[in-house]
């Protein structure tokens, strides 16, 4: 029997480790928060620290001035949180919504509506 010559070393005939890029498709989620209109009613659907969680992640949050001011937060809390602060209502729903919804005249529950861009 003879010896085959290989032309590879050794080391080459033993697997390497290879490290791939993986690429994670996120989309971004746009936030409006209303001030809320209904009589005494002071909750808020978020608070800054939770701004920031979904700010951190590269979410945007739009606030309307004076949202959080019933539950006793600032614009400037929410803005030092990474939320945008606007006086125009308007602005704040052609976003998508965290609020309460009227439905033929009927309050119901709350509802989260979210719109994730890719």
């Amino acid at each position: 029997m003879t010896n085959q010559v290989s032309p590879f070393t050794k080391d080459q005939l033993l697997p390497q480790e290879e490290t791939l890029e993986i690429y994670k498709h996120k989309g971004q989620l746009f936030l409006g928060i209303p001030k809320e209109n209904a009589y005494q009613e002071k909750r808020v659907c978020l608070t800054p620290d939770a701004v920031a969680a979904i700010t951190a992640h590269g979410h945007r949050v739009l606030f309307e001035s004076g949202a959080g001011s019933g539950a006793r937060f600032s614009d400037k809390d929410y803005s030092e949180a990474g939320a945008e602060i606007t006086k125009d209502t308007k602005k704040v729903f052609s976003w998508y919504s965290l609020s309460e919804k009227e439905e033929n005249g009927e309050r119901f529950s709350p509802s989260i509506s979210l719109r994730s861009i890719p």
